[in-house]
C-alpha cells in the first residue's frame, strides 16, 4: 500500500466515503433509527470531502462542516452547495459557540482524533441543552480491521491481518481506533451525556463480495449480529 499521512498520535486522519454510496446511507440510516434527527441546526465533524455533509443539509436548516484537514475543506466547498458552511479546526477545539447547534454528528471519526475525552466535551460545550449527539464508530467485534496497517514502518492492506481486532496487537500495528460498545457508552455518559439508544451496522459492502449481502442481511437479524458489523452507532441526549 502507499504511505499513509498520519497524526502526532501515529493514526491516520482516514479517507472521505464516496457520496451517496452505500456506507454513508447505512449510517444515516442506523443512526436515524435510533433517534429522529431533531429540526435546526447541525455540526458534521470531521466532515472530511462532504460526504455525510451533504446528506444532513437535506435534513437540516443549516449545517457547519468541520474538518482539521485544509485540503478536505477545499474539496467539500466545491462539492457541497446550498444551507452548509465548512470550518477548519481539530475537533478537540470546534470554532463553534457554546450551545449552539442542535445536533452534531461523529461519524467515523473518534478513531482518528487526537483525544477521545477531549472531543466529547466539545460535543457537549456546542450542543444544546437536550440536544442530540449521533456517533458511529468501528467495531472491535468486527474480525477485520479496516484502516491500513503499519508493520516496520510499512503499510499493509488490513485484509493481510485477519482478526487483528481481536488479538492484544491491534494498538501497536494499527491506524486507527476500535471501540467497544458497553465501554464507549458508559465513556459518553461520564461526560454528561444520555445514552438514547445504540446498534451495531452490518458491514455494507459496497465494493466487493456483493452477492454476500442477502445472506448479511439475514445474519443481522440474529444474535450474530455484532460479529458481522463493520460498526456500531450510538444517539446521545445532552441532559438539559
Amino acid at each position: 500500500m502507499q504511505s499513509e499521512q498520519l497524526t502526532a498520535g501515529g493514526l491516520i486522519y482516514g479517507a472521505s466515503a464516496r457520496p451517496s454510496g452505500r456506507n454513508v446511507q447505512a449510517r444515516l440510516q442506523a443512526l436515524e433509527g435510533l433517534c429522529p434527527f431533531p429540526k435546526g441546526s447541525a455540526a458534521d465533524l470531521g466532515c472530511g470531502r462532504g460526504a455525510y455533509t451533504g446528506e444532513l443539509a437535506r435534513r437540516f436548516d443549516h449545517v457547519i462542516g468541520v474538518d482539521i484537514l485544509p485540503q478536505n475543506i477545499d474539496c467539500a466547498r466545491m462539492s457541497v452547495h446550498g444551507n452548509v458552511e465548512f470550518r477548519c479546526a481539530a475537533l478537540e477545539c470546534i470554532p463553534l459557540d457554546v450551545e449552539s447547534v442542535d445536533a452534531v454528528f461523529l461519524i467515523e471519526v473518534l478513531d482518528h482524533v487526537a483525544n477521545v475525552n477531549q472531543c466529547l466535551a466539545e460535543l457537549s460545550r456546542v450542543l444544546k441543552p437536550g440536544g442530540k449527539a449521533y456517533i458511529s464508530v468501528p467495531n472491535a467485534f468486527f474480525p477485520f480491521e479496516a484502516h491500513p496497517v503499519k508493520v516496520f514502518g510499512r503499510f499493509f492492506h488490513p485484509w493481510c491481518f485477519p482478526f487483528l481486532n481481536w488479538t492484544p496487537f491491534h494498538d501497536r500495528l494499527a491506524t486507527a481506533r476500535i471501540f467497544y460498545r458497553k465501554r464507549l457508552c458508559e465513556l459518553c455518559e461520564s461526560r454528561g451525556f444520555e445514552v438514547v439508544a445504540s446498534d451495531y451496522v452490518v458491514v455494507p459492502l459496497e465494493y466487493r463480495l456483493k452477492f454476500l449481502r442477502p445472506i448479511l442481511s439475514a445474519v443481522g437479524r440474529t444474535p450474530m449480529k455484532p460479529l458481522i458489523s463493520i460498526s456500531f452507532v450510538i444517539a446521545l441526549d445532552k441532559k438539559g
